[in-house]
């Protein structure tokens, strides 16, 4: 994971820091920048679970409902207070500023979008736009599928990166003692081809090896995104996706 980062100004005359201000490459890094910038997508995703039923097609929500009903803890809302959760407990561990910082917000939400164009440019050129996870298109509408893109889009990445590659760091580099750097690699391929392969869990897409590989680009891309720029950066990098692959599919149909 990437490290804090500070750009300071020092007085030229006795050399003391008189001002000390995060550079912007952490500012995406700060739990509490992607609480508020994820936090109106998962509003949007709730209040559209009220006109679209809710049928239990997302894989990443419905794992996490499955694992706190384990625990005696029901409810559709479950998967968003996890996350928001684990978000607030790793603000309260880096003891951050407890304001938001609006750069950092907004260029979470900017990033994010403007990093889906290497997925876009890899899509292109393997031919593969039909990779869309709007699958059923036929008989959602443009709303319900885009209703659809958000959650995956959240759910998915607290799933196969916050959880997974985290959970890898944690136990390989912090309490195994192997060098982060190796680790990190590992992570990242694991979490790719988990990712890819859960795209094709019985009642899903039919196998093939073009899709997944080209998934297990993706989920390694967002991997990397997720390391060095946050998790905030690539929620929105996967939403970007799912809503220009619902777009593109809806115009072809």
């Amino acid at each position: 994971m990437a490290t804090k980062q500070e750009s300071q100004v020092t007085d030229s005359d006795t050399g003391n820091v008189i001002k000390a201000c995060p550079a912007y490459s952490e500012l995406t890094m700060r739990p509490l920048n992607q609480i508020v910038a994820i936090l109106p997508l998962i509003v949007f995703f709730y209040i559209g679970s009220t006109f679209f039923e809710f049928k239990d097609t997302l894989l990443a929500p419905l794992l996490i409902r499955i694992s706190m009903q384990w625990l005696g803890i029901p409810g559709i809302i479950i998967p968003s207070i996890v996350i928001m959760a684990v978000l607030f407990g790793q603000h309260l561990a880096r003891k951050d500023p407890w304001a938001p910082d609006w750069l950092g917000v907004w260029g979470t939400i900017v990033e994010g979008i403007v990093s889906t164009l290497p997925i876009l440019a890899a899509a292109w050129i393997t031919s593969s736009s039909s990779v869309s996870s709007a699958n059923g298109l036929e008989r959602d509408t443009l709303w319900e599928s885009c209703w659809q893109s958000v959650g995956a889009g959240v759910f998915e990445e607290f799933i196969f990166r916050l959880v997974l590659i985290q959970g890898i760091i944690l136990i390989l580099g912090d309490l195994m003692g192997f060098k982060q750097g190796k680790v990190m690699v590992f992570a990242i391929i694991v979490s790719a081809i988990i990712f890819s392969a859960c795209h094709f869990l019985p009642g899903s897409w039919e196998f093939d090896w073009g899709r997944f590989t080209f998934l297990a680009i993706a989920g390694a891309w967002w991997a990397f995104l997720f390391c060095w720029r946050g998790y905030g950066v690539c929620v929105y990098s996967h939403i970007t996706w799912n809503i220009t692959m619902t777009i593109s599919a809806t115009i072809v149909l």
